[in-house]
């Protein structure tokens, strides 16, 4: 099992845009504020992007069990 210790890499991200594909088939983008080890994520200035448009959705958690992939946009 992976284990989120000091050498995790998503700290790199705070503070930077993000991209998240989520199990709903949705994609979400915003700023990284926070996670803890169970991968929630706490995004401000948060968009759910669908194809023709995005939805502002603002400061938002995602539970890690819903998160796909992500990266930075």
């Amino acid at each position: 099992m992976l284990g989120i210790g000091t050498n995790f890499k998503l700290k790199l991200y705070l503070s930077e845009k993000i991209f998240i594909q989520l199990i709903s088939d949705q994609k979400v983008s915003g700023i990284l504020r926070g996670f803890d080890q169970f991968l929630n994520i706490v995004i401000d200035d948060a968009y759910i992007i669908d194809k023709k448009e995005k939805q502002f959705i603002g400061t938002t958690l995602i539970r890690g069990d819903m998160i796909i992939s992500l990266g930075k946009f």
